[in-house]
Formats: C-alpha cells, structure tokens, sequence
C-alpha cells in the first residue's frame, strides 16, 4: 500500500467515526435536524472516498466520476445543515444550481473522456463555493447568538478547506502542473494535500460540535415548576386531580407537554391524586 492510499484510508476512517457521532446526536434528538445533515453529509464523504481507495477495480470513468458527485452532494447537505442551524431558510434552489452545475460538469467531462483536470475544475470550484457559503452563514448566523469571536472560530476551518478546495480548481483551469491528477497517484502535492484535509475535517468536526454545545450551553436554564388543574372523567366517576408539569430548560410547556398530559389524562390519570410529567424542553433538542 502507498503511502497516500494510508492517508485516504484514515480520513475514510475519521469520517465514518464522525458520521456515527452526528447520527447518535441525531437519535437522541440534539439539533436533530441540523445534526442529521451532518450525519449523512459525512457518510457521503466516507463512501467517496472509499470509492477513490478501491478506483484499482472499478472502471476508470466510475473511478473518476462517482468520488466527485459524492462530495458535491456531501458539501451540499453540510452547507444545508448549516443553515438549519442558524435559523436560516435553507437555500435549496441556490444549493442545487451550484452542485447541480458542477455535478454535470463532472459527469460529462467523465463521459466523454476529457481530461481528469476538468473535473477537479467542476468538482474543487463547486464545493469551494458551497462551504464559502456555509462559513458565511457560520460567522453571520451565530455571531448575535454566541458572540463575533466564537462565530469567527467555529468559522474557520470551513473557510481554510473552501479556500484549499477552491484554489486547487482554480490551479487546475489554469494549468499548473500537478493539480489536475487524482489525489490517490501519490505526488508529493497529492500526498500534502490529502493530510491537509485529514487535519482540517477534523478541525470543522470539532467546530461543529463547539456550535453545539454552545447551544446547548446557552439554553440551558433553572427548571421551574407549574399546576394545572384538568377534569378527569371515567365510566364511574368524574375527579378532580392536579398534573404537576416540571419543564426542563425553561422552554415552558409546549406542545409535547400538552400531548403527554392529554396522555395521561385518558389513560393513567383517572382516580390519580398526583401525576407529575416530565418534559424535555424542545427548543433545540427536539423533533
């Protein structure tokens, strides 16, 4: 195995490592949303580059072809994700005509045959363009929330790998020696740039999981305690009983405490003198 192939095998790794986290955060409904774009933003880069280590057996166009439309797609869904997070409306019409375009680059350039520096090209200024995006809307749309310093950092490492990603297209649309091959013929530039990468995902991993746990930081606040007096009927008698609602977060009832106490309330409460519910503030950790 060459070395470069070492390298691609540990951010395959890395990603699939990171792509589990997302997903578990995901399931146990903390920005579920946005960590759900992130989950399987980070799965797409996992398999696109496992296809790049296993290019020796599969026909070159695929090779050459598939890798690139799985990032695409996997820069598209993290920028996304992004958006969520911040409370912005996802920019999907923008988002598809950007990787959209260059996707159809890459797939025609692979089709007939053209040189591997036209799809660095489509594939290097696509995804360079979405995450220049995506750090924007990192530093705009967190910088009230969490401050313009913490914006700036989280922001970072998504600036650093749209830069890198752009300029190695624009390197190769104006000819530079070496900046058109794939990363995995092992050149020195090939090689540096696939340990960049390596240090850099884990970089914007871990500024995403700051993202959110300032989040989580920020809402959390002292529980409080409310009574609510309801009417239970059944079949024998009418009673009256008190639900104690305990809200965590300070995010109030909401609606899954109504739903739970309309659970209990036609189920478990009747002939009850006491029920208390428990409610797990929505806000940013719920559905």
């Amino acid at each position: 195995m060459k070395p470069i192939h070492t390298v691609l095998a540990l951010y395959t790794v890395q990603m699939a490592f990171f792509a589990a986290i997302w997903l578990a955060m995901a399931w146990h409904r903390l920005s579920r949303r946005a960590t759900v774009h992130w989950g399987l933003a980070t799965v797409l880069l996992a398999l696109g580059m496992g296809v790049v280590l296993a290019r020796p057996w599969l026909p070159a166009t695929l090779g050459s072809a598939l890798p690139n439309l799985v990032h695409l797609a996997a820069a598209a869904l993290l920028a996304r994700g992004v958006q969520v997070f911040v409370h912005r409306t996802p920019s999907d019409g923008w988002l598809l005509a950007v990787a959209g375009s260059a996707a159809l680059v890459v797939a025609g350039a692979n089709a007939i045959g053209a040189p591997h520096d036209v799809t660095v090209v489509a594939a290097g200024l696509g995804m360079g363009v979405i995450l220049l995006r995506a750090a924007h809307d990192v530093r705009t749309g967190l910088a009230g929330e969490f401050g313009r310093a913490a914006a700036w950092a989280c922001s970072v490492p998504l600036w650093i790998i749209a830069g890198m990603l752009g300029a190695r297209g624009v390197a190769a649309l104006v000819g530079v020696s070496g900046s058109g091959v794939p990363l995995d013929t092992g050149q020195t530039r090939q090689v540096a740039l696939s340990l960049a990468l390596v240090l850099l995902a884990m970089a914007m991993h871990l500024a995403m999981a700051a993202m959110l746990t300032l989040r989580a930081t920020r809402t959390r606040r002292p529980a409080r305690s409310i009574s609510i007096s309801v009417r239970l009927v059944s079949s024998s008698s009418v009673a009256s009983s008190r639900i104690s609602v305990l809200s965590v977060d300070g995010v109030g009832v909401g609606s899954s405490g109504w739903r739970a106490m309309r659970w209990f309330r036609n189920f478990l409460a009747v002939d009850q003198d006491d029920v208390v519910v428990m409610i797990l503030g929505r806000d940013d950790f719920g559905p």
